[in-house]
């Protein structure tokens, strides 16, 4: 995790980790996070096997 995202986009870990409790998933199942501009949080996993992504939002 890179506590530096957390300050310039204005959330808390607690926020992130309470996050990713409600989806049952821990830190260590996310491949790539990412908040969307309407404050949504996406989740890649890296056991999702998806072949080729496509960023969309």
């Amino acid at each position: 995790m890179l506590h530096e995202n957390f300050i310039s986009n204005h959330i808390s870990q607690d926020w992130f980790m309470n996050v990713l409790k409600s989806h049952k998933v821990t830190v260590e199942d996310v491949f790539y996070a990412v908040r969307g501009r309407h404050g949504q949080l996406y989740l890649d996993y890296y056991k999702d096997e998806i072949k080729h992504p496509i960023d969309v939002e």
